[in-house]
């Protein structure tokens, strides 16, 4: 099969071109909250710990409360929120 570059080289290219990068295990973060499904809400949720956006982390986890199932919404806050804390915990 093909020969793929290691993390670190990727890595490596990524920070050259944008500067910083935020490497994630989404689907270690989101099997922590008992849904490798909510691998997205981890990202989401990691998106809005940067606080590079203009949105609230309120009005994340309402949008996600409106719109994902009421059977995985725990779940995907918990997600969401995992995500959120891990961002906020890098330096970069």
């Amino acid at each position: 099969g093909p020969k793929y570059p290691e993390l670190g080289e990727i890595l490596g290219i990524l920070k050259r071109f944008c500067g910083s990068v935020l490497a994630i295990d989404a689907p270690e973060l989101a099997k922590r909250c008992g849904s490798a499904r909510a691998e997205n809400m981890v990202m989401l949720g990691a998106l809005a710990g940067l606080g590079i956006l203009p949105i609230p982390i309120e009005a994340f986890e309402r949008g996600i409360g409106e719109t994902v199932p009421r059977g995985s919404l725990e779940r995907n806050l918990e997600a969401f929120k995992l995500g959120a804390e891990f961002a906020r915990a890098q330096k970069i």
